[in-house]
């Protein structure tokens, strides 16, 4: 799909922030739309920093990382100079080598969990206790396999018994 396209989608709220994408700004690799240079800032977010944004904004007001470039394709994006102000609301896919090959990102990290009572290590929600409600689930699955094998076995017994009667 084009850029223009996938612009539109954002726009009318069908690709959100937390939408999965492919293309040649993620080095063809899946990311979230939150993350993705060009697109980030549409759905309200800083691809750099994730800092929240207006989704026209022209750069991130916190770490200043630019958002737009042309998205003149008779060019093949070689311009290198600043895109005018007004009309451009996005980026094209056609960024330099150094844009595109540029590793330095974010890891995503867990939100803290709250300390309820760190004393306590069996309580719901441990590893303990998911552990063992692991075995618990484990052992009830073995129990119905071995009982639908017994069923088959008694079966196929009867069945025998019955053939040599006769």
């Amino acid at each position: 799909m084009t850029y223009d396209h996938l612009v539109a989608l954002v726009n009318t709220g069908e690709v959100g922030r937390h939408a999965i994408l492919r293309g040649p700004t993620t080095r063809q690799l899946w990311k979230v739309a939150r993350r993705v240079r060009g697109i980030a800032h549409l759905v309200g977010r800083c691809h750099n920093c994730g800092e929240h944004i207006e989704n026209k904004a022209r750069q991130c007001p916190a770490c200043q990382a630019p958002f737009l470039t042309y998205k003149d394709r008779n060019n093949f994006g070689v311009d290198i100079s600043l895109p005018p102000e007004g009309s451009i609301d996005g980026m094209s896919s056609f960024l330099s080598d150094t844009v595109i090959l540029d590793t330095l990102s974010t890891p995503l990290t867990l939100p803290k969990a709250p300390a309820s009572n760190p004393d306590r290590e069996d309580s719901v929600g441990s590893p303990q206790f998911n552990a063992l409600q692991r075995r618990v689930q484990q052992g009830s699955r073995t129990i119905r396999i071995l009982a639908v094998c017994l069923t088959i076995c008694v079966i196929a017994l009867i069945f025998a018994i019955v053939m040599l009667l006769k």
